[in-house]
């Protein structure tokens, strides 16, 4: 029930965050176009996946999926440090810099994300 309501709550922040801002992508958003960048397919199969994926994280990923989660929180988190976004609860709604390159997603300042 939990990750049926994790979805639902994804699936509508989705839709207000296209719809407010004219498709732009934001925080959890990012994540899922990454994951279409490295992986090409959706991060949603990963809600709740090891120790990383999901809200929060700790400990030591369990694969390279959880590493690529727990990169993106550390994405996050540099952000957080350097003043370009607020941080929890906003940082699951606020935009960061990315692109993808040759299937690989880097962060603004060359941080690459998937290592």
């Amino acid at each position: 029930m939990t990750n049926l309501f994790i979805i639902l709550m994804i699936s509508n922040m989705y839709l207000l965050v296209l719809s407010t801002r004219n498709g732009s992508l934001k925080a959890l958003w990012n994540l899922e176009e990454m994951c279409k960048c490295k992986l090409d397919y959706s991060a949603l199969v990963y809600v709740n996946y090891g120790c990383w994926c999901g809200i929060g994280g700790a400990g030591e990923p369990i694969d390279g999926i959880d590493r690529c989660c727990m990169l993106h929180d550390k994405c996050y988190d540099a952000a957080i440090d350097k003043r370009e976004c607020f941080d929890v609860p906003f940082e699951y709604i606020d935009d960061y810099s990315w692109n993808c390159v040759n299937k690989e997603p880097i962060c603004r300042g060359n941080f690459i994300v998937f290592g």
